[in-house]
């Protein structure tokens, strides 16, 4: 459970998303994440369960080693245009 968040940086988009690190104590909890305001990110996680999904189906339609799985991460939309995105490295 996180108990503090520290804003690590702001970036310099219309937007201004921050990314964000979440703490328990004095332990750090993974992954980062960017929250953003200003957008709709029901989209941006629906397009992730859609790239899932393919991944799922090349995985089990090819030879392992055939097709390289696209690279995901978590999207979790708040109330209105409000929101987290998993922080990738």
């Amino acid at each position: 459970r996180a108990t503090h968040v520290q804003v690590q940086k702001v970036m310099a988009s219309n937007a201004r998303p921050a990314l964000c690190q979440l703490y328990a104590g004095d332990q750090k909890l993974w992954p980062r994440l960017l929250w953003k305001k200003g957008d709709d990110l029901r989209r941006d996680m629906l397009a992730e369960i859609f790239f899932e999904i393919f991944n799922t189906i090349w995985a089990k339609s090819f030879d392992v080693g055939d097709v390289e799985p696209v690279l995901t991460y978590q999207v979790l939309p708040l109330e209105g245009k409000v929101g987290f995105i998993e922080w990738v490295e």
